[in-house]
């Protein structure tokens, strides 16, 4: 179920369980901050630099782009029942 305020990414630092900052893996949610409110995305990888995130209302389209890792602000995974083999960290 996704938190009251969907809408708000804010909102989902409070939704699915926490993650360490350091500890994202594939179909966790990073929530990360910017002027004038914050962005939630979905992980799917990352550099030295940056996460590697899904998300939509990039650039009006669902898109894979980079985000800066000193903007992240929080981690959060499904409230899987059983975790799924591929929820691990991208190499």
């Amino acid at each position: 179920m996704p938190p009251n305020k969907y809408l708000s990414a804010a909102s989902w630092a409070e939704w699915g369980q926490a993650v360490p900052l350091t500890g994202a893996a594939l179909g966790d949610v990073l929530i990360f901050q910017r002027q004038g409110g914050g962005h939630a995305d979905l992980y799917v990888g990352e550099d030295a630099d940056c996460f590697h995130v899904l998300g939509g209302n990039q650039s009006d389209a669902v898109t894979i782009t980079r985000n800066a890792k000193a903007r992240l602000f929080a981690v959060r995974r499904p409230p899987y029942l059983a975790t799924p083999d591929n929820v691990r960290r991208s190499s």
